[in-house]
């Protein structure tokens, strides 16, 4: 039974082979269809096609895009600042490293300074820190 099965597909398959000689046949195409004639419908770039939908937000959308509508100058200058923006948000995740210091000198000021009671505080700090 399976050699018949695979006899058949092969001879089903083979009957899809065309030969080296093949050439396929020409159609004739008349120049212009019978119902159709000659109208010129102008420059359709102006033509506000979108409004035969009747659709008031598709009718903002298009308004919105054409009064946003950028020269390739001005396209290159928002990637640019969008690319700023980026790096800046970014700028979180990059380590953080504060550093202070401090020295402060206390004394009583008259005729003779003593060492007695004259303190000297110095104090130093430093901060690190990362987003993880």
């Amino acid at each position: 039974m399976h050699r018949y099965a695979i006899l058949a597909a092969l001879s089903v398959l083979s009957g899809c082979v065309s030969g080296p000689d093949h050439v396929p046949p020409e159609m004739p195409l008349p120049a212009k269809f019978s119902e159709g004639g000659a109208k010129d419908i102008g420059d359709v770039s102006t033509a506000a096609w979108w409004t035969a939908y009747r659709d008031t937000k598709l009718n903002g959308l298009v308004v919105q895009g054409l009064n946003e509508n950028l020269s390739v100058q001005q396209a290159l200058e928002r990637i640019n600042a969008a690319a700023g923006g980026v790096t800046v948000a970014g700028a979180g995740s990059l380590p953080s490293l504060l550093v202070g210091a401090s020295h402060t000198t206390s004394g009583t000021m008259g005729e003779r300074r003593t060492s007695i009671g004259a303190t000297n505080t110095s104090a130093g700090e430093a901060n690190v820190s990362w987003l993880l």
